[in-house]
């Protein structure tokens, strides 16, 4: 047991009156007793030789916990005997500290708790007992039985205490006189009046209402919470307060009461309230419940309640996955786009195509799909399927649809391209009106200008000087324009194979004199140089047996799939020019038509048959291929005098006199 007598103004006391403490026990397994201790120096703990003794299998916090108190002429003072943080007022204790009557006492900072209480202790003859009440017994039946149990000279049986003998302080090793002992008594008893009244007066000054001292009102409060708002798939936070008043000291612990939604959670230590709330969770209202203790107390507790809204959170809709789909040229194709939309309830969506073809649809409440490509229809198509939901505010997903129609590619060539064939007419005035004849076929290649063979151009060249009037039309759309003026390269060359048989393989320009709507495509330096024998090509024009023109004439533009026979340079032609071979049924009167390919660009200008009796080859006839360059320099207006008004050539074996079923 500590010797107070060793340090330092803390020797033994000499006053017969002093103070003697009581314990109130607050929490752990003897929360609620009352212990009377009517000696000078006491300890209280885990350890078995503690005269307040807190067993470690009841109260775990209290392990290798222990202070040893004891009384001094300036009153009571404690210190940590054991191993670990003892709490005086929630404060550790460092060394000693003095106490005061309603100092609490923590073993450790989960308890168990004990409060001090000091008051006047009276003299017993020149001895002092140090003994420990039972919690039922009164100070003076514990003084009585402590002082029997010395009398006898056996422990007085209650385990808990002993007595004790020292001799006077006046008076070292012997007893005081009766007289010495009437003076010391009452100089004792004035001082311990004295002394207690001053102890009690700063008591209730500085430490009435002190920490660890709970009085009738202690309470514990909860401040109470406004309705909150939360939103789904968003982490809501809420700090609860907690208000302790009364002297009482510990720290609070907060749990929730009743079912509570999934997610949902208080943090007993800080009071921190968190939750995330699902799809599934919003839009609702819901009711929580927090009860709040001190270290567990079941006494002094506190509820509050309080609701949380959450929102709906509107998640934007999606669309699955859509396969590229297959589909022949004049068939139906039915299939839908399905869409997902997460919300909880689901949104009502609705469906929408844009960048489409008009034989491409859908329904906007089911999303099916109809698909029915016109048999001109060939190659890859792409439309954009949109998903829009209901929400606050709409959401939208999009997916691209693709979809390959296998169809004829000439078809397709055909339609796109037919807008921009024109037919060449030229036209006499005479005694009984206008007459007009069809002539040659021409593409629009720019707004003014038409591209087609120099031997047509030859030829329209020699009608103007005879007076024939000359203009393009298109047949399909009604379009006409006189031509403004004829031209050929000025590196012209005629050819003949023999006497009274020749071709121009030379292109020929027209120039129009009225804008036209729409022009051909021309073809890439590669698409020329990859022209070999065996590509498929088409020659593209107006068929006709050179009649004059009547209101029963209907034409229509023609196009006539073959392929590349063989790729010529014949002598004569400038460099890098060429003759394409064609092999292929092509109509009568097409000369001066674009050679396409599949594409639908020009590659070449179709000039005439190959004499089969001298060729020898079925179906072969001859093209000039494109000279890009040249082209393009009249074409972007660098033309620097390439391309001329023709001379007439000199007279040929072919008849170019006019005739009534044919303008030569």
């Amino acid at each position: 047991m500590h010797d107070p007598g060793r340090e330092k103004g803390t020797g033994p006391s000499t006053i017969e009156d002093n103070m003697a403490a009581e314990i109130r026990i607050l929490s752990g397994a003897r929360k609620g007793e009352k212990i009377v201790l009517d000696g000078t120096e006491f300890r209280a703990g885990a350890d078995t030789r503690c005269d307040v003794y807190f067993d470690p299998r009841s109260d775990p916090p209290a392990k290798n916990r222990s202070v040893s108190l004891w009384l001094t002429s300036d009153g009571w003072f404690i210190r940590s005997t054991g191993v670990g943080e003892v709490l005086l007022n929630q404060t550790p204790i460092v060394g000693e500290a003095q106490l005061r009557s309603g100092d609490l006492v923590r073993l450790s900072d989960r308890g168990p708790d004990f409060s001090i209480s000091l008051s006047r202790r009276a003299s017993n003859g020149g001895h002092e007992a140090t003994a420990l009440a039972h919690p039922t017994e009164t100070e003076p039946e514990a003084r009585r039985r402590a002082a029997s149990a010395h009398r006898a000279g056996i422990p007085d049986g209650s385990g808990e205490g002993k007595l004790t003998e020292r001799p006077s302080a006046s008076t070292p090793g012997s007893a005081q006189s009766p007289w010495n002992r009437i003076v010391w008594t009452g100089a004792t008893a004035a001082s311990t009046i004295l002394l207690f009244v001053g102890v009690w007066y700063l008591g209730f000054r500085g430490h009435s209402a002190a920490p660890g001292a709970p009085t009738s009102e202690a309470s514990l409060e909860l401040e109470a919470v406004a309705t909150q708002t939360a939103a789904e798939g968003s982490e809501f936070t809420l700090r609860l307060h907690v208000r302790v008043t009364g002297g009482v000291q510990g720290r609070p612990a907060f749990i929730l009461i009743g079912k509570t939604p999934d997610g949902v959670k208080v943090d007993p230590q800080t009071g921190v309230f968190t939750w995330a709330p699902i799809e599934e969770q919003g839009p609702g209202q819901y009711t929580f419940h927090i009860r709040a203790s001190l270290d567990g107390s079941e006494t002094l507790t506190a509820e509050t309640m309080f609701q949380v809204n959450v929102k709906e959170v509107n998640l934007p809709p999606s669309i699955r996955p859509i396969d590229e789909k297959q589909i022949d040229a004049g068939k139906e194709l039915i299939f839908p786009v399905a869409a997902d939309d997460p919300d909880v309830p689901a949104n009502k969506l609705v469906f929408r195509l844009s960048d489409n073809s008009e034989w491409i649809s859908v329904d906007p409440i089911s999303g099916v799909v109809r698909c029915l490509p016109p048999a001109v229809a060939d190659g890859r198509f792409e439309a954009t399927a949109h998903v829009s939901d209901d929400g606050d505010p709409p959401l939208e997903d999009q997916a691209v649809i693709r979809i390959d129609v296998h169809g004829d590619p000439w078809s397709r060539v055909q339609h796109e391209l037919r807008e921009s064939l024109f037919l060449v007419q030229v036209m006499r005035s005479g005694r009984d009106g206008d007459v007009s004849w069809p002539f040659s076929t021409c593409s629009a290649v720019n707004d003014h200008t038409l591209l087609t063979s120099a031997r047509e151009v030859l030829q329209l060249v020699e009608l103007q000087d005879r007076g024939y009037q000359i203009s393009v039309v298109n047949p399909v759309t009604g379009f006409k324009t006189a031509v403004r003026s004829l031209r050929v390269s000025k590196e012209f060359n005629d050819l003949s194979d023999r006497p009274g048989d020749w071709i121009f393989v030379n292109p020929g320009l027209i120039e129009a004199e009225e804008a036209l709507p729409k022009a051909m495509p021309l073809a890439t330096p590669e698409e020329l140089r990859n022209l070999k024998e065996g590509l498929p090509v088409a020659c593209f024009g107006f068929s006709h047996d050179g009649s004059k023109i009547t209101s029963f004439n209907i034409f229509q533009p023609e196009l006539v799939p073959g392929k590349v026979y063989l790729m010529s340079s014949l002598p004569g032609l400038k460099e890098n020019g060429q003759v394409l071979e064609l092999k292929g049924r092509i109509m009568e009167n097409m000369y001066g038509s674009p050679i396409l390919n599949q594409r639908g660009a020009i590659v070449a200008v179709y000039g005439e048959a190959a004499p089969r009796k001298s060729v020898g080859v079925k179906d072969l006839h001859y093209a000039t291929v494109l000279d890009l360059p040249l082209l393009q320099s009249w074409l972007h207006g660098r033309d620097e005098g390439n391309w001329v008004k023709p001379r007439l050539p000199r007279a040929t074996s072919r008849d170019q006199r006019p005739s009534s079923n044919r303008v030569n």
